[in-house]
């Protein structure tokens, strides 16, 4: 862990009309690691041999036992990424008021970030045509639970990733009174670049053998046998190298208008109206040079060559030995003095780096009109917003030729009403609700029409331009009890009724490189639409204050449960949870103060939730329950100077995936701690 230095100011110049100048500063540097297992359960298709065992073949019959179609844990694999980021920031604000009913207030906020991302990763590839499984083959619940596998291929990954990212964001806001009215401008825009470079090494191994077995499904045993050893770097060989550098561009403008006028009724303790009109446009630009480079033939590189020196690294909780990876600047060292080693692919260079380009524009014009009023024991907001949204897209397909650009415009529109009612009669009780709709837009990149194809990876990725708007119709009621001056505590019960929810759609595809050659199995992926939703429960919130000995404590506590259904159109006889929807979560957190300093800690935990949505129960993937916590010390020298260390995640808790079935894990996922050190001082 390496510390980050923050550094904050606050500078009030007293000149004439109240100006005040305000500015921010802070730098960051953080050194973590990131290790991970991962499998891809995929469906077992085969050819029996003989004397017992079986060969896998794209075009094989799947193979059942027990009256279950079998899957394996077909590329198997461990990884550790080693990631260093430098964050930058400045933030300045200044405040005017050039006459006595007008204030003017502009920001500037600049950050630089720094990134390098590094991985080493070893995939045992049991899913490649011809691979053999012998030995001891243990099923359980269509899960092939072990063997010994032969004729198997394997993919030793590097990835050494550079990037450079620029935001720029400014935000002017005028506020006047006009007569009985209060006006209101604002103008915001922001920038953002980024600018990755990534060295994608790949190297394989002539065959590789292994046996696997799965007694504890988040740490499947892969043990090398008949003589090969994933520590003779000797025999892997680079298979090809690709060289991504990306631009990524995105802007941001918008602006709005907003007139209040508060009135004076002899019933109302208050009563405002509010309207206004705001538009919104963003646009993303993505462009990539892509270079693919294959050895030529006879040049073989071994890994030996251009690997570290150090020894192999226990990974993922001591469980998996890690072999040593490439090390980025001996092979970029190779590459200089042997620049006739590698043969450039024009074809697939050009083919791969189309797929990366795309536009996306989405525009937002709206207006609301809203009325908030108060008695001596009601109050209440009814309101009414309108929306009309567009969106224009350019995506690349390929494959059919030379690379075709494919358009894509929506358009929508939506009325938006919202009233919510409350009742304060009884001294310290606040009780009522009410119903509101919630518009939730595609991201704008998921409406591209694009097909990407990861050959390394094997998987496909696909925009999809038909993507509609998610409307939320949500209802709710709402007790809230307040204990003095100490504390609060609410109930609140509610109900969502979703349409058009978002999911993410996973499926499995048989794909040839060529269009001629063998077929491989390719995981697709692409955000699809779900036909309704709907999610209800209630949430519980308390918030307590308390002195003990000189020490004041603050605690805050939250708990939220969530039954939530669900439908698609693909799976029409089924019904799910809403994805990504965890029935269950925790939140709280301690503040502890005593004279200058500061203690606080926080803790998180959410129960499992289906994350993507495969073409049958024994393709999903659900995400199992996660912890997360943090704590951070601070210590006040004096008014103006401000120390504090905050620590994440302190016990490395894992993040969890399963598909079909608590035995066929495919991601097991621990991220080490770490911790940022920050100086504040105001002048």
């Amino acid at each position: 862990m390496r510390p980050g230095l923050t550094a904050r100011g606050h500078l009030s110049l007293p000149f004439s009309f109240s100006n005040s100048l305000i500015f921010d500063f802070r730098h960051v540097e953080v050194f973590r690691y990131i290790e991970h297992y991962e499998s891809v359960w995929k469906p077992f298709t085969a050819l029996e041999l003989e004397g017992g065992g079986f060969r896998y073949s794209a075009n094989g019959e799947p193979l059942v036992v027990d009256g279950s179609e079998v899957y394996i844990p077909d590329r198997p694999r461990i990884s550790l990424d080693r990631i260093e980021t430098t964050n930058t920031q400045f933030q300045l604000g200044w405040s005017a008021r050039p006459w006595q009913n007008t204030r003017i207030y502009w920001g500037f906020f600049v950050q630089d970030f720094y990134d390098v991302f590094y991985r080493n990763r070893l995939e045992l590839q049991s899913g490649n045509e011809g691979a053999e499984f012998r030995g001891e083959l243990n099923f359980n619940n269509g899960s092939m639970l072990s063997a010994e596998v032969t004729n198997a291929g394997t993919r030793r990954y590097f990835g050494n990733t550079i990037t450079e990212r620029l935001r720029l964001r400014n935000l002017l806001s005028i506020t006047t009174d006009v007569g009985e009215y209060k006006l209101h401008i604002s103008g915001y825009h922001h920038y953002w670049k980024s600018e990755p470079t990534w060295w994608n090494w790949n190297f394989s191994d002539p065959e590789a053998a292994f046996r696997f077995r799965i007694e504890d499904p988040n740490f499947p045993q892969l043990v090398p046998v008949a003589g090969w050893d994933s520590d003779d770097l000797s025999q892997a060989y680079l298979s090809n190298l690709r060289v991504h550098r990306t631009r990524t561009t995105d802007q941001d403008l918008a602006g709005r208008i907003d007139l209040e006028r508060s009135f004076d009724f002899s019933r109302f303790e208050r009563f405002r109206l509010l309207g206004g009109i705001k538009h919104r446009e963003k646009e993303r630009n993505n462009d990539e040079e892509r270079e693919v480079y294959f050895p030529r033939a006879g040049m073989p590189l071994p890994l030996e060559r251009v690997a570290y020196a150090d020894i192999r690294r226990p990974v993922v909780r001591g469980r998996y030995d890690l072999p040593r990876g490439l090390d980025p600047k001996a092979g970029e060292r190779f590459l200089a003095e042997n620049p006739d080693f590698l043969r450039f692919d024009p074809i697939r260079s050009a083919d791969e780096s189309a797929q990366q380009r795309y536009r996306s524009e989405e525009a937002v014009t709206g207006a609301y009109l809203l009325n908030w009023w108060r008695t001596e024991r009601w109050e209440g907001e009814a309101g009414l917003r309108y929306e009309y949204t567009s969106t224009h897209t350019v995506g690349t397909l390929t494959g059919l030729g030379a690379p075709v650009e494919m358009p894509a415009d929506n358009s929508y529109h939506n009325w938006l009403p919202a009233v919510y009612i409350f009742n304060h009669s009884v001294p310290r009780w606040r009780f009522g609700g009410g119903t509101s709709q919630i518009l939730m837009r595609p991201q704008y990149f998921d409406i591209v029409n694009y097909r990407r194809v990861s050959l390394p990876t094997r998987s496909i990725s696909e925009g999809n331009p038909g993507l509609d708007p998610t409307l939320i119709k949500h209802y709710q009621f709402a007790v809230e009890y307040r204990t003095g001056s100490s504390g609060q505590i609410s109930l609140e019960l509610y109900r969502m009724d979703l349409s058009e929810f978002f999911y993410k759609a996973v499926r499995f595809e048989e794909y040839s490189v060529d269009g001629v050659g063998a077929s491989e199995t390719f995981v697709v992926s692409r955000v699809e639409n779900g036909e309704r939703g709907r999610i209800q429960g209630f949430k519980v919130q308390a918030d307590r204050m308390a002195e003990f000995t000189g020490v004041r404590f603050h605690w805050r506590g939250a708990y939220v449960y969530s039954d939530s259904a669900a439908t698609v159109s693909t799976r029409p006889n089924e019904t799910f949870t809403v994805p990504g929807r965890s029935r269950h979560v925790v939140q709280s957190s301690l503040r502890m103060s005593h004279g200058p300093a500061t203690v606080e800690l926080g803790i998180f935990w959410q129960s499992q939730s289906l994350d993507d949505l495969g073409e049958s129960s024994d393709r999903d993937v659900l995400r199992g329950s996660a912890w997360s916590t943090e704590s951070s010390v601070s210590y006040r020298f004096n008014q103006r100077l401000q120390a504090a260390l905050k620590v994440h995640n302190h016990f490395n808790l894992p993040e969890r995936s399963t598909t079909g079935g608590a035995e066929r894990v495919s991601q097991n996922q621990y991220s080490s701690w770490w911790a940022d050190f920050s100086v504040a001082y105001a002048f």
